[in-house]
């Protein structure tokens, strides 16, 4: 349930209406002209509602105040909430005020047909074609949402790798199973991580991490491949200097994070920021194989080892680099799979490393 703690309403006439948390109000004209909507009862409205009543009650409220609009022939408010909804209460002279929650790519289609549509018989379908393609309740699942055969193409094309490092390929099946996870020559796998925005709002850019923990071969070789023990007791530098060997990096805090929130959305968000146990290896006081607990294209995501990333420090005891993932020797809900730490750049006999390509 929704509290009303930051609302602005606008209409088509250009009226702004803003209520702050404290309860505070205000209200003024954008434009001098054509205004129709009381402002003072929008304003008295949002004043006894604030922080009291749900979305659907401050826009039946509203609605009134629009249906009671004297000189108004067709009236418009536009509720936006802090969180982005968009609600549209309308009064289209039938005395009938209408609630319609207004989607991101449909909220200003009017207009834009309007500015398209020149004919005059088109224009009479305009607003027969807006009630298919608004939505006139006040929440919408997703899931419900019907998704057209271009819609999926697109959401494909979107998932695929914006590039394919010099020297792999698909593995076979990865296209139709839409995993990408791609390899080369020596038998390296390396997941696609498409881009995101995350809940910060900043937006991480795809890359391709490897499946696997790095182990190494009998020549000290770094490797992505399953069933070997990781590469552990490595300094950061060295780490570094090996992920350079594949033309890559450490991974960084915000592209862990990035992981995160993708399997957030596949196996839930407790799994990953609350109690990993269930998908990861912990308080085994062991470490263990890669190729383990694959989640999100990727193997032991959460516990085993701890993951060096590239991002250090400095503290009054020296630099530090932040790990991220938890280790064998911690509980999962004590370093869950979103955990971070910090750690001298000496590195420790249970922390590890991936590498991004």
């Amino acid at each position: 349930m929704k509290s009303v703690n930051e609302v602005t309403a606008c209409n088509c006439e250009q009226i702004m209406v803003s209520v702050q948390p404290n309860g505070d109000c205000t209200a003024k004209k954008v434009s001098n002209e054509g205004t129709k909507v009381s402002i003072t009862a929008i304003k008295a409205v949002l004043s006894d509602y604030v922080g009291k009543k749900t979305v659907g009650e401050l826009a039946k409220a509203i609605a009134e105040v629009v249906d009671a609009s004297s000189n108004a022939d067709k009236a418009e408010v536009v509720l936006i909430w802090k969180d982005g909804t968009k609600y549209q209460i309308s009064d289209d002279g039938s005395g009938k005020p209408k609630i319609v929650e207004l989607k991101e790519e449909t909220s200003n289609l009017k207009d834009e047909i309007r500015g398209i549509v020149k004919d005059d018989i088109a224009e009479k379908y305009i607003d027969e074609f807006l009630e298919r393609v608004t939505t006139e309740t006040t929440t919408v699942k997703p899931e419900e949402t019907e998704e057209t055969e271009e819609t999926k193409e697109t959401k494909e094309t979107k998932a695929m790798p914006a590039y394919m490092p010099e020297g792999f390929k698909y593995l076979d099946g990865a296209i139709e199973s839409k995993d990408y996870r791609i390899v080369d020559k020596q038998g390296n796998v390396f997941t696609w991580v498409p881009e995101r925005t995350l809940k910060n709002g900043k937006t991480v850019a795809g890359f391709f991490l490897s499946t696997y923990e790095i182990s190494k071969d009998a020549y000290g070789v770094p490797r992505s491949v399953e069933g070997e023990l990781p590469w552990v007791s490595i300094s950061w530098t060295e780490a570094r200097e090996q992920a350079s060997k594949f033309d890559g990096r450490l991974i960084s805090n915000d592209q862990w994070d990035s992981i995160c929130e993708e399997c957030a959305e596949t196996i839930g968000e407790i799994k990953v920021y609350e109690n990993s146990a269930e998908i990861g290896n912990y308080l085994s006081y062991k470490l263990r194989k890669t190729g383990e607990y694959l989640v999100c294209g990727c193997s032991n995501l959460a516990g085993n080892c701890w993951t060096w990333t590239n991002e250090i420090k400095d503290t009054q005891i020296g630099q530090l680099a932040v790990i991220r993932g938890g280790s064998y020797y911690h509980a999962g809900y004590d370093k869950p799979m979103a955990g971070r730490s910090h750690q001298e750049l000496a590195g420790d006999c249970n922390i590890g490393f991936r590498i991004v390509i």
